[in-house]
Protein backbone atom coordinates (compact mmCIF):
# COMPACT_ATOMS: atom_id res chain seq x y z
CA UNK A 1 0.00 0.00 0.00
CA UNK A 2 1.38 3.54 -0.95
CA UNK A 3 2.02 5.62 2.19
CA UNK A 4 0.75 9.74 2.20
CA UNK A 5 2.99 12.43 2.31
CA UNK A 6 2.03 16.22 2.90
CA UNK A 7 1.30 18.36 -0.46
CA UNK A 8 3.91 20.91 -0.01
CA UNK A 9 3.59 23.99 -1.65
CA UNK A 10 1.72 26.46 -3.78
CA UNK A 11 0.35 24.78 -6.58
CA UNK A 12 -0.96 20.93 -5.65
CA UNK A 13 1.04 18.11 -5.55
CA UNK A 14 0.64 15.59 -4.18
CA UNK A 15 3.86 12.36 -3.46
CA UNK A 16 3.32 8.98 -2.64
CA UNK A 17 6.49 6.70 -1.27
CA UNK A 18 5.87 3.04 -2.13
CA UNK A 19 6.97 0.12 0.60
CA UNK A 20 10.00 -0.66 -0.88
CA UNK A 21 11.53 2.47 -1.69
CA UNK A 22 12.49 2.73 -5.14
CA UNK A 23 11.47 6.06 -5.87
CA UNK A 24 8.57 8.41 -6.12
CA UNK A 25 5.55 8.75 -8.45
CA UNK A 26 3.52 12.51 -8.32
CA UNK A 27 0.24 13.79 -9.16
CA UNK A 28 -0.43 17.03 -9.92
CA UNK A 29 -3.76 18.12 -9.25
CA UNK A 30 -5.38 21.42 -11.18
CA UNK A 31 -8.18 22.39 -9.12
CA UNK A 32 -8.05 25.67 -9.61
CA UNK A 33 -10.85 25.84 -12.30
CA UNK A 34 -13.18 23.38 -11.09
CA UNK A 35 -13.48 25.91 -8.03
CA UNK A 36 -13.72 29.07 -10.55
CA UNK A 37 -14.89 27.54 -13.91
CA UNK A 38 -13.08 30.24 -14.92
CA UNK A 39 -10.05 30.01 -17.03
CA UNK A 40 -8.92 33.90 -17.40
CA UNK A 41 -9.06 34.22 -13.48
CA UNK A 42 -5.89 33.30 -11.81
CA UNK A 43 -5.60 31.69 -8.64
CA UNK A 44 -2.84 30.82 -6.20
CA UNK A 45 -3.94 27.46 -4.83
CA UNK A 46 -1.85 26.21 -1.15
CA UNK A 47 -2.41 22.61 0.18
CA UNK A 48 -2.67 22.38 3.36
CA UNK A 49 -3.48 19.24 4.49
CA UNK A 50 -3.94 15.62 3.06
CA UNK A 51 -6.32 12.67 4.66
CA UNK A 52 -4.20 9.66 5.25
CA UNK A 53 -5.22 7.10 2.00
CA UNK A 54 -4.20 10.67 0.18
CA UNK A 55 -7.97 10.85 -0.91
CA UNK A 56 -8.89 14.05 0.29
CA UNK A 57 -6.81 17.15 -0.21
CA UNK A 58 -7.82 20.67 1.96
CA UNK A 59 -6.58 23.64 0.76
CA UNK A 60 -7.00 27.58 0.17
CA UNK A 61 -7.25 29.65 -3.01
CA UNK A 62 -6.77 32.85 -3.64
CA UNK A 63 -8.37 34.98 -6.76
CA UNK A 64 -4.43 37.00 -7.39
CA UNK A 65 -6.00 38.78 -10.81
CA UNK A 66 -8.25 41.20 -7.80
CA UNK A 67 -7.03 44.04 -5.28
CA UNK A 68 -7.80 43.02 -2.25
CA UNK A 69 -7.95 39.42 -3.44
CA UNK A 70 -10.04 36.76 -2.61
CA UNK A 71 -9.51 33.93 -0.68
CA UNK A 72 -11.67 31.07 -0.64
CA UNK A 73 -11.07 27.36 0.34
CA UNK A 74 -11.89 23.25 -1.08
CA UNK A 75 -12.03 19.89 -0.56
CA UNK A 76 -10.48 17.71 -2.93
CA UNK A 77 -11.76 14.39 -4.08
CA UNK A 78 -8.81 12.80 -6.15
CA UNK A 79 -11.36 9.64 -6.47
CA UNK A 80 -14.02 11.34 -7.87
CA UNK A 81 -12.46 14.76 -8.98
CA UNK A 82 -14.51 16.91 -7.57
CA UNK A 83 -13.87 20.04 -5.30
CA UNK A 84 -16.56 20.71 -2.52
CA UNK A 85 -16.96 23.41 0.28
CA UNK A 86 -18.87 21.35 3.23
CA UNK A 87 -19.10 24.36 5.44
CA UNK A 88 -21.94 26.21 5.37
CA UNK A 89 -24.06 29.34 7.69
CA UNK A 90 -27.15 28.38 9.27
CA UNK A 91 -29.19 30.16 6.00
CA UNK A 92 -27.37 28.03 4.19
CA UNK A 93 -24.58 30.27 2.48
CA UNK A 94 -20.88 28.91 2.01
CA UNK A 95 -18.32 30.21 4.48
CA UNK A 96 -14.58 31.12 4.30
CA UNK A 97 -12.03 29.18 6.29
CA UNK A 98 -8.55 29.83 6.88
CA UNK A 99 -6.55 26.79 7.72
CA UNK A 100 -8.22 23.94 6.87
CA UNK A 101 -6.92 20.82 8.49
CA UNK A 102 -8.47 17.57 7.22
CA UNK A 103 -8.22 14.78 9.78
CA UNK A 104 -5.93 11.33 9.17
CA UNK A 105 -9.27 9.44 8.64
CA UNK A 106 -10.32 12.33 6.49
CA UNK A 107 -13.47 12.48 8.71
CA UNK A 108 -12.96 15.90 10.43
CA UNK A 109 -11.72 18.85 8.69
CA UNK A 110 -11.23 21.65 11.82
CA UNK A 111 -10.55 25.68 10.38
CA UNK A 112 -10.82 29.62 11.79
CA UNK A 113 -13.61 31.37 10.57
CA UNK A 114 -14.79 34.97 11.30
CA UNK A 115 -17.76 34.06 10.28
CA UNK A 116 -20.77 34.81 13.19
CA UNK A 117 -23.73 32.73 12.08
CA UNK A 118 -21.91 29.37 11.68
CA UNK A 119 -23.63 27.80 14.55
CA UNK A 120 -26.24 29.09 17.04
CA UNK A 121 -25.35 31.47 19.23
CA UNK A 122 -22.02 32.20 17.38
CA UNK A 123 -20.28 34.63 19.44
CA UNK A 124 -18.45 37.41 16.83
CA UNK A 125 -14.46 37.38 16.11
CA UNK A 126 -12.57 34.99 14.66
CA UNK A 127 -12.72 30.95 16.17
CA UNK A 128 -11.76 27.70 15.64
CA UNK A 129 -13.95 25.14 14.58
CA UNK A 130 -14.60 21.52 13.69
CA UNK A 131 -16.78 20.07 10.99
CA UNK A 132 -17.96 16.73 10.99
CA UNK A 133 -17.82 15.87 7.19
CA UNK A 134 -19.63 12.69 8.11
CA UNK A 135 -22.64 13.99 10.03
CA UNK A 136 -22.44 17.60 8.52
CA UNK A 137 -22.41 18.81 12.43
CA UNK A 138 -19.90 21.92 13.09
CA UNK A 139 -18.52 22.46 17.12
CA UNK A 140 -16.75 25.68 18.14
CA UNK A 141 -13.58 24.63 19.60
CA UNK A 142 -11.72 27.87 21.05
CA UNK A 143 -13.89 28.34 24.38
CA UNK A 144 -11.79 29.11 26.77
CA UNK A 145 -12.89 31.78 29.03
CA UNK A 146 -10.51 34.21 29.17
CA UNK A 147 -8.17 32.83 26.32
CA UNK A 148 -8.76 34.02 22.94
CA UNK A 149 -7.53 33.42 19.56
CA UNK A 150 -4.38 35.43 18.94
CA UNK A 151 -6.38 37.42 15.96
CA UNK A 152 -3.31 39.44 14.91
CA UNK A 153 -1.71 38.68 11.91
CA UNK A 154 -1.35 34.81 10.64
CA UNK A 155 -3.63 31.89 12.72
CA UNK A 156 -1.95 29.80 14.57
CA UNK A 157 -1.22 26.18 13.00
CA UNK A 158 -3.59 23.46 13.87
CA UNK A 159 -2.48 19.54 14.68
CA UNK A 160 -4.62 17.00 14.78
CA UNK A 161 -4.57 13.49 15.69
CA UNK A 162 -5.31 10.78 12.58
CA UNK A 163 -8.81 10.19 14.36
CA UNK A 164 -9.40 13.77 14.78
CA UNK A 165 -10.15 12.94 18.27
CA UNK A 166 -7.32 15.58 19.65
CA UNK A 167 -7.27 18.99 18.06
CA UNK A 168 -3.82 20.84 19.18
CA UNK A 169 -3.46 24.79 19.23
CA UNK A 170 -2.31 27.81 20.14
CA UNK A 171 -4.27 30.67 22.41
CA UNK A 172 -3.53 33.58 23.88
CA UNK A 173 -4.02 34.90 27.36
CA UNK A 174 -4.51 38.63 27.39
CA UNK A 175 -3.76 40.89 30.36
CA UNK A 176 -5.64 44.05 31.24
CA UNK A 177 -2.88 46.25 29.42
CA UNK A 178 -3.10 44.44 26.65
CA UNK A 179 -0.42 41.99 26.76
CA UNK A 180 -0.13 38.36 26.70
CA UNK A 181 1.30 35.12 25.86
CA UNK A 182 0.32 32.15 24.02
CA UNK A 183 -0.92 28.69 25.65
CA UNK A 184 -0.47 25.71 23.83
CA UNK A 185 -4.14 23.78 24.29
CA UNK A 186 -5.49 20.48 23.38
CA UNK A 187 -9.02 20.09 23.07
CA UNK A 188 -10.94 16.25 23.41
CA UNK A 189 -13.45 16.05 20.45
CA UNK A 190 -14.75 13.11 22.10
CA UNK A 191 -15.02 14.57 25.90
CA UNK A 192 -15.73 17.78 24.96
CA UNK A 193 -12.67 18.74 27.20
CA UNK A 194 -9.88 21.67 26.20
CA UNK A 195 -6.53 21.47 28.85
CA UNK A 196 -3.76 23.68 28.57
CA UNK A 197 -0.09 22.35 28.06
CA UNK A 198 2.23 24.95 28.84
CA UNK A 199 3.02 28.22 26.78
CA UNK A 200 3.89 28.35 22.95
CA UNK A 201 2.51 26.94 20.10
CA UNK A 202 1.54 22.72 20.06
CA UNK A 203 1.99 19.97 17.80
CA UNK A 204 0.06 16.76 18.14
CA UNK A 205 1.20 12.98 17.50
CA UNK A 206 -0.96 10.42 15.13
CA UNK A 207 -1.41 8.62 17.41
CA UNK A 208 -2.53 11.46 19.88
CA UNK A 209 -0.51 10.32 22.59
CA UNK A 210 2.47 13.04 22.39
CA UNK A 211 2.44 16.48 22.25
CA UNK A 212 5.38 18.88 21.38
CA UNK A 213 5.51 22.63 22.14
CA UNK A 214 7.51 25.13 21.61
CA UNK A 215 7.98 29.38 21.60
CA UNK A 216 8.73 31.01 18.52
CA UNK A 217 12.23 32.27 19.02
CA UNK A 218 13.80 29.70 21.91
CA UNK A 219 16.00 27.14 22.04
CA UNK A 220 13.78 23.94 23.41
CA UNK A 221 11.02 22.21 22.52
CA UNK A 222 9.38 20.30 25.30
CA UNK A 223 7.84 16.54 24.66
CA UNK A 224 4.70 16.45 26.77
CA UNK A 225 2.64 13.28 27.62
CA UNK A 226 -0.96 14.03 26.27
CA UNK A 227 -3.12 11.69 29.09
CA UNK A 228 -1.07 12.57 32.23
CA UNK A 229 -0.21 16.11 30.90
CA UNK A 230 3.15 16.11 32.14
CA UNK A 231 6.65 16.68 30.82
CA UNK A 232 8.60 13.51 29.48
CA UNK A 233 11.66 15.31 27.74
CA UNK A 234 13.37 18.43 27.10
CA UNK A 235 14.95 18.60 23.72
CA UNK A 236 17.20 21.73 23.62
CA UNK A 237 19.94 23.29 20.88
CA UNK A 238 23.09 23.17 22.53
CA UNK A 239 24.96 21.53 20.21
CA UNK A 240 23.72 23.52 17.51
CA UNK A 241 24.76 27.31 16.50
CA UNK A 242 24.17 29.91 18.84
CA UNK A 243 21.44 31.60 16.76
CA UNK A 244 19.72 28.76 16.00
CA UNK A 245 16.02 29.06 17.23
CA UNK A 246 13.10 26.61 17.09
CA UNK A 247 10.36 27.84 14.15
CA UNK A 248 8.43 24.87 13.22
CA UNK A 249 8.05 21.34 14.54
CA UNK A 250 5.88 18.00 13.53
CA UNK A 251 6.09 14.87 15.16
CA UNK A 252 5.91 11.06 13.68
CA UNK A 253 2.64 9.35 14.01
CA UNK A 254 4.28 7.27 17.40
CA UNK A 255 5.89 10.84 18.40
CA UNK A 256 10.00 8.98 18.16
CA UNK A 257 10.79 11.38 15.44
CA UNK A 258 10.67 15.18 16.07
CA UNK A 259 10.96 17.49 12.92
CA UNK A 260 12.12 21.27 13.33
CA UNK A 261 13.45 24.33 11.64
CA UNK A 262 15.54 26.68 12.96
CA UNK A 263 16.00 29.81 10.70
CA UNK A 264 16.88 28.10 7.27
CA UNK A 265 17.68 24.49 8.81
CA UNK A 266 15.97 21.70 9.15
CA UNK A 267 16.77 18.76 11.65
CA UNK A 268 15.40 15.55 13.10
CA UNK A 269 15.82 14.34 16.52
CA UNK A 270 15.54 10.50 17.61
CA UNK A 271 13.71 10.39 20.77
CA UNK A 272 15.43 7.02 21.08
CA UNK A 273 18.48 7.14 20.23
CA UNK A 274 18.62 10.74 21.10
CA UNK A 275 20.60 11.69 17.94
CA UNK A 276 19.91 15.30 16.17
CA UNK A 277 20.23 14.90 12.42
CA UNK A 278 20.75 17.78 10.03
CA UNK A 279 18.85 17.32 6.41
CA UNK A 280 20.71 19.01 4.18
CA UNK A 281 20.45 18.67 -0.06
CA UNK A 282 23.43 17.53 -1.69
CA UNK A 283 24.77 18.30 -5.30
CA UNK A 284 26.17 15.11 -6.95
CA UNK A 285 29.07 15.86 -5.30
CA UNK A 286 28.15 15.94 -2.07
CA UNK A 287 27.93 19.31 -1.36
CA UNK A 288 25.67 21.39 0.67
CA UNK A 289 23.50 23.48 -2.35
CA UNK A 290 23.62 26.84 -1.84
CA UNK A 291 20.51 29.12 -1.42
CA UNK A 292 18.01 26.38 -0.48
CA UNK A 293 15.65 26.14 2.34
CA UNK A 294 14.42 23.05 3.62
CA UNK A 295 10.70 23.53 5.41
CA UNK A 296 9.57 20.02 7.48
CA UNK A 297 5.96 18.85 6.98
CA UNK A 298 4.59 15.81 7.29
CA UNK A 299 5.61 12.33 8.23
CA UNK A 300 4.36 8.76 6.77
CA UNK A 301 2.23 6.85 9.29
CA UNK A 302 5.04 4.50 9.33
CA UNK A 303 7.88 7.24 10.49
CA UNK A 304 10.14 6.11 7.27
CA UNK A 305 9.26 9.20 5.49
CA UNK A 306 8.96 12.91 6.13
CA UNK A 307 7.92 15.44 3.48
CA UNK A 308 10.32 18.36 3.08
CA UNK A 309 9.31 21.89 1.35
CA UNK A 310 12.18 23.58 -0.87
CA UNK A 311 12.13 26.87 -1.11
CA UNK A 312 14.86 28.63 -3.37
CA UNK A 313 14.41 32.22 -2.12
CA UNK A 314 15.23 32.53 2.06
CA UNK A 315 12.10 34.58 3.28
CA UNK A 316 10.26 35.09 0.11
CA UNK A 317 7.85 32.51 0.33
CA UNK A 318 5.01 34.22 -2.30
CA UNK A 319 3.15 32.63 -5.60
CA UNK A 320 6.40 34.38 -7.20
CA UNK A 321 9.12 31.95 -5.46
CA UNK A 322 10.46 28.80 -6.97
CA UNK A 323 8.94 25.84 -4.68
CA UNK A 324 10.10 22.08 -4.40
CA UNK A 325 8.67 18.58 -3.36
CA UNK A 326 10.99 16.44 -1.64
CA UNK A 327 11.19 13.15 0.52
CA UNK A 328 13.32 13.03 3.03
CA UNK A 329 13.72 8.61 3.79
CA UNK A 330 14.96 8.28 7.55
CA UNK A 331 16.33 4.72 6.86
CA UNK A 332 18.66 5.92 4.17
CA UNK A 333 19.17 9.21 4.57
CA UNK A 334 18.72 10.16 1.46
CA UNK A 335 16.86 13.19 0.25
CA UNK A 336 14.87 12.95 -3.28
CA UNK A 337 13.20 15.72 -5.28
CA UNK A 338 9.59 14.82 -6.15
CA UNK A 339 8.54 17.67 -8.21
CA UNK A 340 9.95 20.14 -11.00
CA UNK A 341 10.47 23.56 -10.03
CA UNK A 342 6.91 23.70 -9.12
CA UNK A 343 4.89 27.28 -8.54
Amino acid sequence: MNTKLSPLYAGILLAFAPAAWSGVTTEYLQASNQITNDNDVSYFVAPTSVSNEGNLIAFVSEDTSNAPSATGYGIYNRVTGQVSTPVQSIDGTVVKVDSPTISGNGRYLAFYSGTDNLIANDPVGRDLFVHDLQTGNVEQVSLMGSFQLNVNGNMPSISMSDTGRFIAFSMRMQNPDGTGYNHAVVRDIELAQTRLYGNGTPTISGDGTVVATYRSGERTITILDRASHTAIEQITLQTLPSDASVERVTLSFDGRYVAFNTQNRLYLYDRNSGETREIVKRNPNGDRVAGVELVTGQFSDDGRFLAVQQIDSFGTASAATSHNALVYNLESGKLAQVSDNAQ
